[in-house]
C-alpha cells in the first residue's frame, strides 16, 4: 500500500501566484495516474488557509481545488490532519466528506500526542508539526505574525528563490529537533516509535542517524512544490519541475 503524503497546500490563500493552484492540480493528476487499490492520501496539515482573518471555512470548502479533492476522495481514501492554519477543521469535518478529518487524541500518555491530531502506522507518527514549534506553543493563533518577527519571513518557508536566512534555518531545525527529542521521550516510556513525518516549516528535509529516530519533512505546495510517496519502507520525495512541467523524484529514504 502506498501513501501519497501532502502538507501545506494553503488552499484559499489570497495570492494566487503564491498558492500554486496549478501545481496542486498536477499533484491530483499524479495521484489519479499512479494510485492502486489499497493506496491512500494522507494530508499533514495546513491544506487550507482559514483562520484569523484568512478566507474562512466555507470559502475553503467551495474552492475549486477542494472540490477536486472531494471528488478524488471518492476514488482513493483521504485522511487529513489539521495544522495551525486549518485547526477549525476539527469542528467542521462534515463539510468535507468523504475526506476524513483526523480528530485530536484526547487521552494519551505521550505529551506531544495528547490533544493533537496524528496518524500512526508501523511505528511511524504522521502530523503537521505545530506542536513542536515554540512560537505556536507560546502564541497560538498569532503564530503567523510571530513567525514573521522570528524568521523575517511571511511564513516559515517563504523562500521564493531568495537565500534562506540563518534565523529561518535555525527556526526550522528547532522544530525538527524538538520533534525528534519528543519521539525519544516516547521511546523512553516503552513505546517503539521508529520516526516521525511532518510539515509546517515548508522546507523538505530528511534526518537519519543510527542513534536517533528518523524525521522526514515533506515540504509544501507554496515554495518547495514537493510531496512524499511512501512505498512500504521507502519515502520518495517528489518535486515539480517547472521547466519540464512534470513530477521528478529528488531523493528517497529507506527506513
Amino acid at each position: 500500500m502506498k501513501k501519497f503524503i501532502f502538507c501545506d497546500w494553503h488552499i484559499g490563500h489570497k495570492d494566487h501566484k503564491e498558492a500554486n493552484y496549478n501545481v496542486m492540480t498536477e499533484a491530483i493528476n499524479y495521484v489519479r495516474g499512479n494510485h492502486e487499490e489499497g493506496d491512500e492520501i494522507w494530508g499533514l496539515g495546513d491544506w487550507f488557509h482559514m483562520v484569523d482573518g484568512e478566507v474562512g471555512v466555507e470559502k475553503c470548502r467551495d474552492h475549486a481545488v477542494t472540490k477536486e479533492l472531494i471528488r478524488l476522495a471518492g476514488e482513493i481514501p483521504i485522511k487529513l490532519v489539521w495544522g495551525n492554519h486549518d485547526y477549525e477543521l476539527g469542528s467542521h469535518s462534515g463539510l468535507f466528506s468523504p475526506i476524513e478529518i483526523v480528530q485530536p487524541l484526547q487521552e494519551n500518555e505521550i505529551p506531544f500526542l495528547k490533544g493533537n491530531p496524528f496518524l500512526e502506522d508501523n511505528g511511524i507518527w504522521y502530523g503537521h508539526g505545530q506542536q513542536f514549534c515554540p512560537v505556536c506553543k507560546m502564541f497560538s493563533k498569532r503564530v503567523r505574525k510571530c513567525w514573521a518577527k522570528l524568521t523575517g519571513k511571511k511564513t516559515p518557508g517563504y523562500l521564493k528563490g531568495e537565500a534562506p536566512t540563518k534565523t529561518y534555518l535555525t527556526a526550522v531545525h528547532w522544530v525538527h529537533s524538538t520533534a525528534i527529542l519528543d519521539v525519544i521521550e516516547a521511546r523512553e516510556k516503552g513505546k517503539h516509535y521508529r520516526g516521525i513525518v511532518l510539515g509546517h516549516t515548508h522546507l523538505p528535509l530528511q534526518y537519519q542517524c543510527p542513534e536517533l529516530p528518523f524525521l522526514i519533512n515533506g515540504g509544501d505546495m507554496m515554495d518547495s512544490l514537493t510531496f512524499l510517496v511512501q512505498d512500504d519502507n521507502v519515502f520518495h520525495l517528489m518535486k515539480w519541475n517547472k521547466t519540464e512541467k512534470k513530477w521528478q523524484e529528488m531523493s528517497n529514504l529507506i527506513v
